[in-house]
C-alpha cells in the first residue's frame, strides 16, 4: 500500500468515528467511541507530522503548504479537546463535533485533491510503500501507548525534520 492510501483510509475511518458519535446513546458507547476517535486521530496526526510532512517538505508545493496543514491539524486538536472535555448532548458536544467533523473534511480535501496526487507523480512507487511501512509501525506503537500520551506530544513538541532517509 502506498502511504497516500494509507492516509485515506484513515481520513476515511475517523469520519466514521465522528459522525458516529451523534448517533449513540449510552454513555459507554459515547465513552468508547470518542476513546477511539482520540486514539485514530491522534496517531494519524502524529505519522503526517513525524514522517510525511517532513519527508515530502520541500518537495512539492511550498513550505507554507505545510506549515498551513500543521496549523489545521492544530486546530483539529483544539477541537478534539473540546469534543473530550464536553458532555455528550449537550450543545458543547454537538458544537465539538461538528468543528472537528469541519477541520477534519478541510484537511481530507486539501491532502486528497492537491497534496496526494503531486506527491504521486514525484515519488516513486517503490518509496511511497516504504514511507507506509515506517507509518504502519508508527500508527500501531501510537495506538498501543494510548491517545493521552500521543496528544501531550503533539501538543508540546514542535514538527521533527526526518534527518536520515530509511
Amino acid at each position: 500500500m502506498k502511504a497516500t492510501a494509507l492516509l485515506e483510509q484513515q481520513h476515511r475511518r475517523i469520519g466514521r468515528l465522528l459522525w458516529s458519535l451523534p448517533g449513540l446513546h449510552t454513555a459507554q458507547e459515547l465513552r468508547v467511541l470518542r476513546a477511539q476517535l482520540a486514539s485514530e486521530l491522534c496517531a494519524h496526526l502524529a505519522i503526517e507530522q513525524r514522517i510525511f510532512y517532513p519527508r515530502i517538505r520541500g518537495r512539492v508545493g511550498t513550505n507554507a503548504h505545510i506549515d498551513r496543514l500543521l496549523e489545521d491539524d492544530r486546530a483539529s486538536l483544539r477541537a478534539l479537546h473540546q469534543l473530550l472535555a464536553a458532555t455528550p448532548g449537550t450543545r458543547e458536544f454537538a458544537s465539538a463535533v461538528v468543528l472537528l467533523g469541519r477541520y477534519q473534511h478541510r484537511h481530507q480535501q486539501e491532502l486528497e485533491l492537491g497534496l496526494f496526487p503531486a506527491v504521486e507523480g514525484i515519488m516513486v512507487p517503490g518509496d511511497l510503500w516504504s514511507l507506509c511501512r515506517r507509518m504502519v509501525r508508527m500508527h500501531e506503537d501510537l495506538q498501543a501507548e494510548g491517545y493521552a500520551r500521543t496528544l501531550h506530544a503533539l501538543e508540546g513538541t514542535p514538527l521533527e525534520r526526518e534527518t536520515s532517509r530509511p
